[in-house]
């Protein structure tokens, strides 16, 4: 336990957070360091807990801090028979864990925690919505799970509204609780960086910071570069950098890329751990998606200076603000995208003063400690409104 634990209604509590997996991406990172805090700072019991899989790089960011993980090894999950295995199965291994408090991230981890928490014995259970509700229908174990779950965070209006209009969540049980960033000093600078790459300081330079999944759009974005490159006449000619794990197959985009003969201004990274090191080797930040809560990377690329371009989707328009719209393309348009990318191109001096506007609006808008902050509101308001029913309901003397 660290030297800063203070004097906290979560002291001693046993809080589990719950992932779909113990690899990293933008909703376990935000509980990683929602769980650090709460370890360190409140004196908290805590352990994470991924649903699928075995370790990966959350796992060894818990063990560097001294935080407990579990990887549960649940099967895929595609019929209701599974899913009633799967609950029966998750349901027994958390009440093993005794907790007081649940928090639950991403679709499988939610529902599932959603349908366990009672049986496990925990006092309060929280589901963060994450995303504007990727892979969740109104089909009936998804209505039940909500249904069950006491309260909700969402990490953006949109992810809310997809709580409230679709599955038909009381407003009043949801509250929105933006991501809370903050970019850790780079482990190799700017010039290192493009050292290592190969790119001359006078290459303008582009970053997508997201791994590859079929909720994000990089065939767009690859598309859009093709023609960015054939409308500037710059020597030598732009870069595109795409950091990023393969969650799934990767190859269409190296094909994509190659038939375009994009090989030299397209380079996948692959992952990076490095990621604010990398972004100040950008000159630009890029992100081509479906659909998102909001993403934690755009907030990363705000926060080192970087000016925004990417698809017109509530969940990065909430990130850089309404007043930049004007920056974002419609999803899936590699003509209009090429067209805001572009614009930037034109002036140093326009990207300078919208890097530094979107700084100042990450800074005061998706704080780390803000989030930190009204999260562990949340949980202490769980964790009292349950002693407060337990004293309630002791005898009282005459």
């Amino acid at each position: 336990m660290g030297t800063n634990v203070i004097l906290s209604p979560l002291a001693s509590a046993r809080i589990l957070l719950v992932f779909g997996g113990l690899e990293l991406g933008g909703a376990e990172r935000q509980g990683f360091l929602l769980a650090k805090h709460l370890l360190q700072v409140c004196g908290a019991d805590v352990s994470v807990v991924g649903v699928k899989g075995g370790p990966g790089r959350l796992a060894q960011l818990c063990q560097d801090e001294h935080i407990p993980w579990l990887a549960c090894q649940i099967f895929p999950i595609r019929t209701r028979w599974q899913w009633c295995k799967a609950i029966s199965r998750f349901a027994w291994e958390m009440k093993q864990e005794r907790p007081d408090l649940i928090l639950s991230y991403t679709h499988t981890a939610n529902v599932l925690s959603a349908f366990s928490w009672r049986f496990a014995g925990a006092s309060g259970y929280i589901w963060n919505q994450a995303d504007e509700g990727l892979g969740m229908t109104r089909k009936i174990i998804n209505r039940i799970a909500v249904a069950a779950a006491p309260v909700f965070v969402s990490n953006s209006i949109g992810g809310k509204k997809f709580l409230v209009n679709t599955l038909r969540v009381p407003e009043k049980k949801v509250d929105i609780i933006h991501n809370g960033l903050a970019l850790l000093p780079p482990v190799a600078t700017r010039m290192e960086w493009r050292m290592r790459l190969g790119i001359g300081e006078e290459v303008f330079t582009a970053v997508m910071v997201a791994n590859i999944t079929r909720f994000k759009d990089h065939a767009t974005l690859i598309k859009a570069w093709r023609i960015v490159l054939d409308s500037v006449a710059m020597l030598p000619s732009p870069i595109l950098l795409l950091a990023g794990r393969p969650d799934c197959p990767a190859r269409g985009l190296l094909d994509l890329a190659e038939k375009l003969h994009l090989l030299e201004n397209v380079r996948f990274l692959g992952e990076v751990t490095d990621i604010p090191g990398l972004l100040s080797a950008a000159d630009a930040f890029v992100y081509s998606s479906v659909s998102e809560g909001l993403p934690n990377a755009v907030v990363e690329g705000m926060l080192a200076g970087l000016p925004v371009v990417g698809t017109d989707i509530p969940g990065i328009v909430e990130a850089i603000g309404p007043q930049h719209r004007n920056y974002l393309a419609p999803v899936g348009d590699a003509q209009e995208l090429a067209r805001r990318i572009l614009a930037l191109l034109a002036s140093r001096e326009t990207c300078c003063s919208y890097g530094l506007s979107l700084r100042e609006r990450a800074k005061n808008e998706f704080a780390l400690e803000k989030m930190l902050n009204q999260t562990t509101a949340l949980c202490c308001r769980q964790i009292a409104q349950t002693r407060a029913r337990m004293f309630s309901s002791f005898p009282r003397g005459n």
